[in-house]
């Protein structure tokens, strides 16, 4: 019987025997019982997680973003590029092309349990992580990503570290919903977005019309 049981379902059973505690049991025990009851809870969201397809960055050789993005979809695993339109001038002409927004950084959605694959495409180096641990990606900050390289708006990345500025949200335009930080840089009024996960700053030129403040707590 065991054996057929999934991992979510034998914790979730655990969870329900340490939440049946007598009523007039000592302190200490209703204490221990707390902890084993968050340290389940912490499980359970944890393997909850491994199910789910989450964002997640992979770094590659430069010059490569290209050529692992194409090699992972083939493989059939999300994978997205961001790349940004630019001139460039050569001897005799100038050319636009397309180059990767972040040099040597390509997204994948996929589950955190198969992430290994992701590192089979030739030229991917390693999973962006913290402490360890790969570093999930919020939908949204994706989400962001593709919306502005598909507007007009003007914006640059940015290598500087930033220690201040006025939580907002864009309330109007085709950023609708982003949120950010309302900085003064350089003279010109910005929306810093921060791409925690590769350390990387965008910074938006945005009408302060279109933006209000927002808390803390509602970053």
């Amino acid at each position: 019987m065991l054996k057929n049981r999934t991992i979510s379902q034998t914790v979730t059973e655990r969870m329900m025997i340490y939440l049946i505690i007598p009523l007039k049991c000592k302190p200490e025990m209703l204490s221990s019982a707390h902890k084993k009851i968050s340290t389940v809870a912490e499980k359970a969201g944890f393997m909850s997680h491994l199910a789910e397809n989450r964002w997640f960055a992979i770094y590659t050789r430069s010059h490569y973003e290209k050529k692992v993005v194409d090699s992972l979809q083939e493989a059939g695993i999300e994978a997205w590029v961001p790349l940004l339109k630019t001139l460039r001038q050569w001897s005799d002409r100038k050319k636009w092309v397309e180059v990767p927004l972040f040099n040597s950084y390509i997204f994948v959605r996929i589950k955190i349990r198969d992430l290994r694959k992701s590192l089979q495409a030739e030229g991917a180096v390693y999973v962006v992580s913290f402490s360890g641990r790969p570093t999930p990606i919020p939908d949204e900050q994706i989400e962001w990503l593709k919306l502005l390289l598909a507007s007009s708006e003007k914006f640059e990345v940015s290598f500087d570290e930033f220690t201040f500025g006025e939580p907002v949200i864009v309330e109007k335009g085709v950023l609708r919903g982003m949120k950010g930080k309302f900085i003064n840089y350089k003279g010109k009024n910005r929306v810093l977005v921060q791409i925690e996960a590769i350390n990387q700053n965008l910074l938006i030129d945005i009408n302060p019309g279109f933006i209000t403040k927002m808390s803390e707590v509602e970053m």
